[in-house]
């Protein structure tokens, strides 16, 4: 009973051993748990071994002389037939007085053939004409494969053999092979060619491998070899699966396959996350190669660059023209005057308008918030009607729906809220997506969609809503319910981030245009590998296929994860392990139709499986972080991507929130369940014998906004890919710009945080202190976990932070042995050390510089608090680009010195490096060490910009609090003065948090 429910079925010899070695529940659970870990992800990933003639994102092909290149016997495989990248041509060539005919494909010569005809007697097959190859080969001696007629019709022609005769014409490329023997070559995947394909199992010494590519290409001329008997073979491209796991991963991050292919193939390095860190390693190779994270790149949205955008990655990226303020069945726009909302309006020459009659009220409100709007589009200006301080005539309320005002020489018109706004609309382009498509399609008409940009070369697509000709009026409500399918990259002039862009525009390419890029390289990168992302092993056979971009058949990948789990439960050893596994998988599910890559991708599902398999023995708390952090998760319960509901109001005016679907299932599915229970597992009861609910709505809402801000890791090599950005396979980053920044309460009466100290509480020069942790990121001194301008990685002459020669903290960061560094990834200091040198005078440290290799400092965790007292504003960079208040007793911001009468403001000459954050008391005794003082600056002289960052002012800054009608508050900052303020801190924010009363 044991074996039946703890395995996967009981074998003969199972009670065999049972018998013999006097095995008991307890040695045999014991036996079980030391038994190999057999990873479904490591298993698949061994069995792969597809043909591979081209170098992509995910690799290379191997090599004909290395051990364990495949070769066969037929001259035509799939890959020889119908593309979708390219055609190929078929060729017999034969002259007069030639004793054989030479068969070619795009020009090489493949094989040579006494005859060769259609099977079809009535078509002859003509000599040196060129034909077009047609379907897929079939893959052995004597199988079909088709030709294109001039006719239209096609027909069928017998793969032949690869041979050769001395007095034929011989291949250019020819190595001697050993004889079919177990030792030299032997013969696999029988099943599938009738014994045509073989394998090389020791690699070849012949002259002619020093001359050959070390990775293969399409039009690569075929390598063929000769046996002992004189028969022949051509070498069978494979894709090459490099290993890189944790504890032997690549030494240069796959850099030097990376160069062998020219760029095709993707950077291997794996991302350092918690599974892995403990394993990295930095790499002093050349040829090493990384990733910094997100590119920091801003791509403006105009004409050149929309285009740019589809050519490269062939979305359909259009700005919005048509939409109606009025539409035909007369449904308006909201007033504008209306409390919180985001009206939008059109900004014009003051020629083509006419100022509108308005009430007087409205009409100097309007005017008002438009000319003190910050919105610096060129096109459009949103304004949002405040909660206080305007109002509009009470007669204009409902009759605001064409308005156009004329301010100085600029006209603004009332438009609706998404006019001009840039959509992808590829969704919309899809045959049964939109209903237009598929008439279109049947009248033989052009895509209605697509045409805007392939006809018409236009990045504006018109809504339909006064449409001419057969095409109906599309309402207002017709848009609001479909627009929500369609990602917003912005407006239309708007700059936005790399970040921001949707998952299939977010491409390397894309970011390499705009002149930026996530890759690092050189010495001192961090390398790092991926759990049981093993090497493919050609012996095994040809067992499973892998999406690769340039797949022949791609129907049919969505079983392997089935077929591989019977395989694993049928023949591992470790049965309780796989028997726990399965178990907690049929808990933390992840449904394969709610992630959009079921159909056609293997490993990812594979490794988020291992999660369960790894950990099965392990804690149920790592399970769930694990499975928190798998973009499998989170694209299954939806908080993939999941922004805070500041960040949406302040980049696209959205009132929007957090997704609440994992909030609610970690709870209710994965741990707490619904109902408080008592130790015996029995529900605790109110006093009305109702039982007492664990959590209630407020909870997932509070709960959602932590999981705001997750993202997918860059993409890289070695790994089943898509045709974009993400991946899949590797735990997710956090994009700090996303996350909630609001205290957000727990399951037990308190805030998530009560437990850990106040930040304000942490001892002088943490940094310093016993428990301070420090990050390797080694040469590059750009920071993980927190930001720095992009143009510090471009910037030779930027001021970092360089440890003194004498350090403690250098001497503990370098850890030398026989005087060299050895450099760990991770130092926690055991023990508190004195300060020297410029570390006496510095509040914190961001990047530490120890010799060239450089440490991030992560400060303990510690709770900031939204509300506390004395706060100061700090202005970051000028005065009319952004302000904010600031805990004076926090390192927040850099001092800004003025001399009397002048408001340009400077840096300390001796800061201590860029972006320093000091202490409101440190800025002014800097500023009155060089004879200035601290002010309400202007502006700051001296650097560049990108070296400019939060800058402490001596004006005051009320926190204030607002509170909503289920008395949940949001957080408001008032200085005394400035020109702008983040909307999720103004007055008109809707960032409204629970909070608990008293009294």
């Amino acid at each position: 009973r044991l074996l039946e429910t703890a395995t996967f079925g009981t074998t003969l010899n199972d009670l065999t051993v049972w018998e013999t070695q006097g095995m008991d529940a307890a040695k045999w659970i014991d036996n079980q748990m030391k038994k190999p870990i057999t990873s479904h992800r490591e298993f698949f990933r061994q069995r792969v071994n597809p043909r591979f003639a081209h170098s992509l994102p995910i690799g290379r092909s191997d090599h004909p002389c290395k051990g364990q290149s495949r070769w066969r016997k037929y001259a035509f495989a799939k890959t020889d037939g119908e593309l979708w990248w390219k055609e190929q041509w078929f060729e017999a060539k034969f002259n007069d007085g030639d004793k054989y005919i030479t068969i070619k494909l795009n020009g090489h010569v493949r094989t040579v053939v006494e005859s060769i005809a259609f099977k079809n007697p009535e078509y002859i097959l003509e000599f040196n004409k060129k034909y077009k190859m047609r379907r897929r080969p079939r893959e052995y001696v004597d199988g079909d494969f088709d030709l294109y007629m001039d006719d239209g019709s096609y027909q069928s022609l017998v793969n032949p053999p690869v041979t050769f005769y001395t007095d034929s014409i011989q291949p250019p490329q020819v190595l001697n092979l050993p004889a079919l023997t177990e030792a030299g070559i032997d013969s696999i995947d029988e099943y599938r060619s009738n014994g045509g394909e073989f394998i090389l199992h020791d690699e070849l010494t012949d002259p002619l491998c020093s001359t050959l590519n070390e990775v293969s290409e399409d039009d690569d001329t075929p390598v063929f070899g000769k046996l002992p008997d004189g028969s022949w073979l051509v070498y069978d491209p494979r894709l090459k699966l490099e290993e890189n796991t944790p504890i032997s991963h690549l030494e240069d991050g796959g850099g030097l396959i990376q160069s062998l292919t020219g760029g095709d193939s993707r950077c291997v390095n794996a991302p350092r996350t918690f599974v892995n860190e403990e394993q990295c390693t930095l790499s002093f190779s050349p040829t090493a190669c990384g990733s910094s994270g997100t590119p920091d790149v801003e791509i403006e949205l105009n004409a050149n660059n929309i285009a740019f955008l589809h050519s490269i990655t062939g979305q359909y990226i259009y700005g919005v023209l048509g939409l109606p303020v009025v539409d035909h069945e007369d449904t308006t726009l909201e007033s504008p005057c209306t409390v919180g909302l985001r009206s939008r309006w059109e900004i014009k020459d003051a020629t083509e308008c006419t100022h509108s009659i308005l009430g007087t009220e409205t009409n100097a409100t309007l005017v008002d918030l438009l000319t003190k709007s910050s919105d610096t589009n060129p096109f459009v200006r949103d304004i949002i009607f405040p909660t206080r301080g305007y109002s509009c005539s009470v007669d204009d309320t409902l009759a605001l729906d064409d308005v156009e005002l004329v301010i100085g020489g600029i006209c603004y018109k009332r438009v609706h809220p998404d006019h001009m706004s840039v959509y992808d609309f590829t969704y919309w382009t899809l045959d049964d997506t939109h209903p237009g498509n598929m008439v279109a399609a049947m009248e033989g008409e052009y895509n209605p969609i697509k045409k805007w940009m392939d006809l018409d070369n236009n990045v504006f697509l018109t809504y339909p809503s006064f449409p001419s000709g057969d095409v109906p009026n599309h309402s207002a409500g017709r848009w609001d319910t479909h627009s929500t399918k369609f990602p917003m990259l912005g407006r239309f002039g708007d700059t936005v981030l790399f970040v921001d862009l949707p998952n299939e525009i977010r491409l390397d390419e894309v970011a390499q245009h705009f002149g930026e890029t996530s890759s690092i390289g050189g010495s001192g990168v961090v390398v790092c590998g991926s759990p049981f992302e093993a090497p493919n092993d050609p012996s095994e056979g040809y067992q499973f296929d892998m999406t690769t971009r340039r797949n022949i058949d791609l129907w049919g990948l969505g079983s392997q994860r089935e077929h591989l789990w019977v395989m694993v439960g049928l023949t591992s050893v470790d049965q309780l392990r796989q028997r726990v596994a399965w178990a907690l998988s049929q808990l933390l599910v992840v449904v394969p139709g709610a992630v959009s890559i079921a159909d056609s991708h293997t490993e990812a599902f594979l490794t988020y499986y291992d999660i369960f398999v790894r950990n099965a023995f392990g804690n149920y708390g790592d399970v769930l972080r694990e499975i928190s952090f798998s973009p499998l998760m989170a694209e299954n319960l939806s908080f993939l991507q999941s922004k805070s509901a500041a960040y949406m109001w302040e980049t696209q005016g959205k009132i929007s929130f957090a997704d609440e679907n994992f909030a609610r299932e970690i709870m209710q599915l994965f741990s707490t369940g619904l109902y408080l229970l008592n130790l015996d597992g029995t529900q605790k009861l109110d006093d009305y014998g109702q039982p007492i609910p664990v959590y209630s709505n407020d909870e997932i809402m509070s709960f959602s906004r932590v999981w705001t801000g997750f993202d997918y890791q860059q993409a890289r090599g070695n790994v089943e890919e898509t045709s974009w950005s993400g991946n899949r396979h590797d735990p997710m980053r956090i994009q700090s710009a996303w996350r909630d920044k609001f205290p957000k309460t727990d399951l037990t009466g308190g805030y998530i945080g009560d437990g850990y100290p106040l930040c304000i509480d942490l001892p002088d020069k943490m940094f310093l202190r016993k428990g301070a942790r420090y990050r390797l990121l080694g040469s590059s001194s750009s920071p993980e976990l927190m930001e720095d301008h992009s143009y510090f990685k471009k910037d030779p002459n930027i001021k970092r932070f360089v440890l003194d020669s004498n350090s403690g903290l250098k001497a503990r960061l370098c850890n030398a042995s026989n005087g060299e560094c050895q450099y760990e990834m991770s130092v926690t200091l055991d023990t508190n050390i004195d300060c020297v040198g410029k570390e006496c005078i510095a509040d914190t440290v961001r990047v530490v510089d120890v010799g060239g290799i450089y440490y991030e400092y992560a400060r303990p965790p510690c709770v900031e608090q939204a509300f506390y007292n004395n706060a100061m504003k700090v202005i970051y960079r000028e005065r009319w680009a952004d302000s904010s208040c600031a805990n004076p007793l926090l390192p927040y911001a850099s001092e800004a010195c003025c001399s009397v009468a002048n408001l340009r403001a400077q840096r300390y000459p001796n800061y201590l490096y860029d972006q320093e954050r000091v202490l409101f008391s440190t800025a002014n005794s800097r500023c009155e060490e060089i004879g200035m003082t601290s002010c309400d600056f202007n502006d700051i002289g001296g650097i560049e910009t990108h070296q400019k960052g939060y800058h402490w002012s001596t004006d005051k800054c009320q926190i204030l609090l607002k509170v909503n009608a289920v008395g949940q508050v949001a957080v408001v900052y008032e200085p005394d003065d400035y020109a702008y303020l983040h909307p999720h801190i103004r007055e008109d924010n809707r960032n409204f948090f629970k909070v608990y009363w008293t009294g």
